[in-house]
Parts: C-alpha cells; structure tokens; sequence
C-alpha cells in the first residue's frame, strides 16, 4: 500500500508541454478500498479578543489577542 498516494492518484509528467497537453507518461492509482487513510478529520478550537484604545484624537491604537 502506498500511503503517499493522494485520492486522485499520481499522475507523472515529463515535460512541461506534455503536463500543459495534459497527456501524463505514467498514472498510479490505488484501487478502491485500499487506501485506509481517506477521511482523517482534526478540529481546532480558537479565540480572539480585540480592543481599540484612543490615545488621542488623532491616534487610535488596536490591540488584539488570539489563542489556539
């Protein structure tokens, strides 16, 4: 089993005009069901918190805090 192999397969160009021909040399794919990698989910929970502070009329200054 070849786990570098992404869902599409792996499509092998060797030159750029037949890459822009789209006519690839050579085309590996994994059969279905092989690979078992499909699917991996992660979740990530963040904040942020943000403030504007007038130091004068004619400056204002923005801060803000984010945490993954």
């Amino acid at each position: 089993m070849n786990l570098e192999m992404g869902p599409n397969g792996k499509w092998t160009f060797n030159s750029i005009q037949r890459f822009l021909q789209g006519t690839p040399d050579l085309f590996t794919a994994d059969l279905p069901g092989n690979n078992v990698v499909r699917g991996e989910r992660q979740s990530v929970i963040g904040g942020y918190i943000q403030d504007a502070f007038r130091v004068f009329p004619n400056l204002t200054i923005n801060l803000g805090v984010r945490y993954e």
